[in-house]
């Protein structure tokens, strides 16, 4: 595939030269120096090399992602960088608010060397109730956000206190209109399907609840949450479709696309994936201006090539990374799945093999984007290609009558009815047993590196044998993950072992014996609770709060949705009444039992007992350990 569309491996080359200049750091200009070197030398010595075409281009592409990411240091990155390890107070314009802080714009700054504009990620427990539109007057210590930020020198991020906070003075058009509009759907909409339909229709995820996003994320459609292509893809095109087919011809219709693309990715914010799904979208209506036919593989390959150029560290956006892969994947199978589809000609067997192509499209998806997966996030949902067969017609649908029910009030009541069955649907299939499985399993990593494997042959082979080798792909991975699986059932049977984490703002022990999961936070500013499918576990059985209060609480609602919980167990110590009525109500909602200790509570996991409270240690056998500090992974049962 690469061989007639040069320009994708072109980007492939510049990103590989911006992964090349990451990695090699201080040394970034000897490496471009040395690659200039090596182009010298090929211009001459392989004049009748048969691939010099190919090759001569590509290691300049390459090139240029290098010098690329070392421009984008030296311009950008020192302007933020003397800030980096100072303290400021700090007055600014909250523009977005997550789960685990919020983002504001800079207005003034008692430390010179953060400038007016400077984007700010600060971790936040929301003592004060901060939201998008708010100002807010903050104490704060600044830090580099790394790679691992992906906005590298573009913005920074901050821990500290909230001093004042000035409600809506910090609002502008933009936040203003999604502020009427999810108001609207608070107004149209039932409780139960409003927070889905503020995530779906205006990019504010805030009001969801955490079981409900849990399921979601069980079963494999959490990406319907996010804005990102699929929706802008449902929204612009339909839009595209009614103009160019009624009222205005494809020229109209395009430019009015275009516009409409731009304004509307300015409403939801230019996110890595947005940004991607925005190019891909304005290359079609552009195409039918123009009269020529639209490349979905290249159009994917020059928003990539837009993003780097813009910001060379959005490589190392995860939203970015499934984005891409997911949309590779499904560009890549589905013309060969449409071909096989028309060859039918029983209609009852076409439609049937409709439906499995929707399944089989949705498992490319999944096997693309396993490597991202694995790598970021602690578990994998098995079930999500089937699930996905049966939420994305009715999410489509939803969305589209959702934004015709907030102007009228309705037409709200058809999609409210779909959104809740989008969430019965996530609902159920994340019930089961077979959902998920843990990418901390051993023989995981031989499942990515298959996956990875996958998207190279898949890619690679010829559109006849494309088909077959998808396949052939599917089935060794789906088998790897199932040796896994039930290797690590078997294991997390055996043994015990406990992990300890107390560094940063991280302070938690977990305890695992014969699949049973003893999870103790201990106040940290917030939990890592993927640690336990490390361990062995699918939930955590028992939760124990040892501090009450805003804090703890945003940790509970974070583990709930990350892994699972089944019953909660909170101190007396310090108790606050308002923050004791939250959890309870919150428990209420999910189904789980609470129970309140004085001083220790000792709780039963396999053969041994977690002591948590005053006094933290772990009994078992004739053993007991104390956790304090920070271990690891430690096996109990002698292994090592």
């Amino acid at each position: 595939m690469f061989r007639f569309r040069p320009f994708a491996l072109w980007v492939t080359a510049f990103a590989a030269g911006v992964l090349c200049a990451v990695f090699t750091s201080g040394i970034a200009s000897i490496t471009a120096w040395s690659c200039i070197g090596v182009l010298c030398v090929l211009c001459v010595a392989v004049r009748r090399f048969p691939y010099r075409t190919i090759l001569l281009p590509v290691l300049l592409s390459a090139l240029m992602g290098m010098g690329c990411l070392t421009a984008h240091q030296k311009v950008i990155e020192t302007r933020l960088s003397d800030c980096y390890g100072k303290e400021a107070e700090v007055i600014g314009d909250v523009t977005e608010r997550d789960s685990y802080g919020f983002t504001f714009s800079v207005l003034s700054s008692t430390e010179k060397s953060l400038p007016r504009g400077t984007k700010v990620h600060i971790y936040y427990d929301f003592g004060y109730d901060v939201q998008a539109g708010d100002r807010v007057y903050c104490s704060v210590s600044l830090s580099d956000p790394g790679v691992g930020g992906y906005s590298y020198g573009t913005h920074l991020y901050a821990s500290g206190d909230v001093v004042r906070v000035d409600a809506g003075k910090g609002d502008n058009a933009l936040i203003s209109l999604r502020k009427y509009l999810a108001s609207q759907i608070d107004k149209s909409f039932s409780s139960s399907a409003a927070g889905i339909a503020k995530a779906v229709l205006v990019g504010d995820g805030n009001g969801i609840d955490p079981a409900l996003y849990s399921a979601y994320r069980d079963s494999g459609i959490s990406h319907i949450l996010v804005i990102s292509g699929f929706h802008m893809s449902i929204i612009l095109m339909s839009a595209y479709t009614v103009l160019s087919s009624t009222v205005a011809g494809k020229r109209y219709a395009g430019v009015i696309g275009i516009i409409f693309t731009l304004l509307f990715g300015l409403f939801v914010g230019f996110t890595p994936s947005v940004s991607r799904a925005a190019v891909m979208c304005i290359a079609v209506f552009a195409g039918g201006m123009l009269n020529y036919k639209n490349d979905s593989f290249t159009s994917l390959f020059t928003a990539l090539g837009i993003l780097l150029v813009i910001n060379p560290y959005s490589l190392f956006s995860v939203g970015l990374q499934l984005s891409f892969l997911c949309s590779l994947g499904i560009i890549t199978v589905s013309p060969v799945l449409e071909r096989a589809v028309a060859k039918i000609k029983r209609k009852p067997l076409r439609i049937a093999a409709d439906q499995l192509s929707s399944v089989a499209l949705s498992a490319v998806a999944s096997l693309f984007s396993f490597p991202v997966v694995w790598h970021s996030f602690g578990q994998f949902s098995v079930i999500s290609p089937v699930v996905n067969m049966l939420a994305i017609p009715l999410s489509g649908a939803a969305t589209i009558v959702g934004y015709i029910g907030i102007f009228i009030p309705p037409v709200a009541f058809v999609a409210d009815l779909l959104f809740k069955a989008v969430n019965g649907i996530a609902r159920f299939f994340a019930g089961l047993d077979i959902a998920t499985v843990s990418t901390f399993m051993r023989g995981m990593g031989i499942a990515s590196v298959i996956a990875a494997a996958s998207v190279v042959m898949i890619c690679s082979v010829e559109i006849k044998k494309r088909l077959k080798a998808f396949g052939c792909c599917l089935l060794a991975f789906a088998l790897c993950v199932a040796v896994s699986a039930g290797i690590n059932a078997y294991s997390g049977t055996k043994g015990a072992r406990v992990d300890c984490v107390s560094y940063y703002a991280c302070n938690q022990t977990a305890f695992s014996s014969e699949g049973r999961c003893v999870f103790v936070d201990h106040g940290g500013a917030y939990v890592n609770a993927d640690k336990v499918f490390e361990l062995g576990c699918t939930k955590i059985n028992s939760y124990v709060m040892l501090e009450c209060n805003s804090r703890g609480l945003s940790n509970l609602c974070r583990a709930f949705s990350a892994v699972g919980i089944d019953e909660i167990y909170i101190s007396d110590i310090n108790r606050d009444a308002d923050i004791y009525r939250r959890v309870r109500e919150l428990a209420s909602r999910w189904g789980i039992s609470v129970e309140v200790f004085e001083k220790n509570i000792t709780i039963p996991a396999g053969k041994g007992y977690v002591t948590a409270g005053e006094n933290n240690y772990i009994e078992y056998g004739e053993d007991v350990f104390e956790f304090k500090a920070t271990y690891g992974i430690i096996y109990l049962d002698g292994k090592e």
